[in-house]
């Protein structure tokens, strides 16, 4: 299921997808020209795949945000 979810992030504007062990980290430079980043393309395709944003992290001098996803869809391995 993460691996259609990159897919689709990757064709999202603006957007860049990577991996940092086992989450997925997406980070979003849609800037709308008045200082605002727009995330809800990324946070409606998260919700679409049943995966779950586990940390925002916001880089002001880099203007991005990056989203840090858990590729499990926020169930344990232990389960």
């Amino acid at each position: 299921m993460s691996d259609q979810f990159v897919l689709e992030a990757m064709s999202l504007d603006d957007v860049s997808v990577g991996r940092d062990g086992a989450a997925i980290v997406v980070s979003c430079r849609d800037h709308d020209g008045v200082n605002e980043i727009e995330t809800e393309d990324v946070h409606d395709l998260v919700e679409r795949h049943g995966l779950q944003v586990t940390n925002t992290i916001v880089n002001f001098d880099a203007g991005e945000v990056r989203h840090v996803i858990d590729s499990n869809g926020g169930s344990s391995s232990d389960e």
